[in-house]
Order: structure tokens, then sequence, then C-alpha cells
């Protein structure tokens, strides 16, 4: 497939973002500048963010892009229990306790994609390299199961105080309140 930059560059500018740990262990897009290589670690679809990850785009002539390589993500569907925890200090932080087992060796977390509307918070988890769910034959996993706990933080800083609801891969709802707003206390101190 081949692209005009106007569309890369709208498609790279709207692309959705994963939530991690820390703005510093976001994946974003990345050229290299060698081979003119374009890699975008997801972009979303209507309805389903982070549909589509690992995208890479090559030059393909003046203007244009070549799509060479992408992948569907497929949602974790072994999650068995999500819990909020909220820290009572202002601005407060809330985390996403994520409970399940992995079925073989080969399951791990992958992208994590977080969309607000309103007062509505959807968090979509992904499998890294599900290669192993796709064609088992090919890829040889053990067959231990392998319980995981994993900790999301959810962007609330900057909201305003009110009542908000999350949910997890369409599957695990629950809801946090923020008593004021969210954000750091003015210094009411003169100096």
């Amino acid at each position: 497939m081949k692209f005009h930059s106007p569309v890369i560059a709208s498609a790279v500018l709207g692309l959705g973002v994963a939530c991690a740990a820390s703005a510093a262990d976001r994946p974003v897009p990345l050229y290299a500048e060698g081979t003119g290589e374009l890699t975008v670690p997801m972009a979303d679809v209507s309805g389903t963010p982070g549909h589509f990850q690992d995208i890479k785009l090559v030059p393909a002539g003046e203007d244009l892009w070549e799509l060479t390589e992408f992948k569907e993500g497929k949602l974790l569907d072994v999650i068995t229990e999500v819990t909020a925890v909220q820290s009572n200090e202002t601005p407060a932080q809330v985390l996403l306790r994520i409970d399940g087992q992995f079925p073989t060796g080969c399951g791990q977390i992958g992208y994590v994609r977080e969309t607000r509307s309103d007062n509505q918070i959807n968090v979509s988890i992904f499998y890294l390299n599900d290669l192993w769910l796709e064609n088992p034959a090919v890829v040889l996993c053990t067959q231990a199961v392998r319980p995981f706990t994993e900790v999301i933080p959810l962007s609330v800083y900057g909201l305003e105080a009110g009542t908000y609801t999350y949910e997890v891969n369409g599957e695990f709802s629950g809801q946090f309140t923020l008593q004021q707003d969210n954000v750091i206390p003015a210094d009411t101190t003169a100096p």
C-alpha cells in the first residue's frame, strides 16, 4: 500500500500512544534517518484504540510511503480481576491492579492503550508478540500456568472533581471518585 505523506502525517499525529509507568516508557514513533523507515507503535481504528500495532512504513517516491509491515493487536483475554487503588494525597494517583493467568510460558503483556471520553476511561491491554496464539505449531511454549500481576497508572492528573468509570478490555469495570480537582494545590503562602 502506498500513502501520500499528508495521510501519514495525520495518522502519526492522531495515533494512540500507549500508557506506561512513566512518559519515558511510552513507545513513540521512530524515524530511522539512514533507511527512512518510520515505525509507529500503535494506531487507533474508530472504536478500537490500539488496533494496529508495530506499523512500518518506508519511503516510496516523492511524497509517498509504502506500508511494509503491521499487526493487529489481540486483547489480553486471561485477566481474572481488576482492582482500582487510589492514593489519598493531592493530586491523587489512580492505579489499576490487573491480575490474571497465562495458560503457557509464552504469554506476556504488550501495549496498554488508555482513552477517555468525559468521565469514562477505557483501557485496552494487548498481548505482546502474540504469534504463539496465531500459530501454536510454530512457536513452542511450556505448558506451565503463570499467574501475573500488572499495575497500570491511569492518566488522572488535571481531571476535575467527580466520579469516573473505568473499563478494561470491555470486561471489567469499576469507578473511583476525585474529591477535588486533581491538580497540584496552589501555594497560598507569600514568599
